[in-house]
């Protein structure tokens, strides 16, 4: 993993819920960075079963980043997250095999 992504974890994430529209600013970034920091969004990394690796951090994300206004749509939220995820399920299929 690079250092990067040690630095800045889940800023791809990030920058995908902004491409798809939702006005999210750098300090509710540092807020998610802040949570990790504390554990917050981390507790079912050890889980069995792999769909509840993201839930927790779903739910961080979410608390942090949807808000009850137009520029904070839920579904953009819930779309683009579930990509993110099928795409990292991909990467790391990859580097399995």
């Amino acid at each position: 993993m690079s250092e990067a992504k040690l630095i800045f974890p889940f800023l791809d994430l990030f920058q995908q819920l902004r491409q798809a529209g939702m006005t999210l600013s750098l300090e509710q970034y540092n807020l998610l960075r802040q949570a990790l920091g504390e554990g917050f969004g981390l507790a079912n990394w050890e889980a069995q079963r792999e769909e509840d690796y993201w839930e927790d951090l779903r739910q961080v994300c979410r608390v942090l980043w949807v808000k009850p206004s137009q520029n904070y749509d839920s579904e953009v939220f819930d779309q683009t997250f579930r990509r993110y995820v099928q795409q990292k399920r991909r990467e790391i299929e990859a580097v399995k095999y």
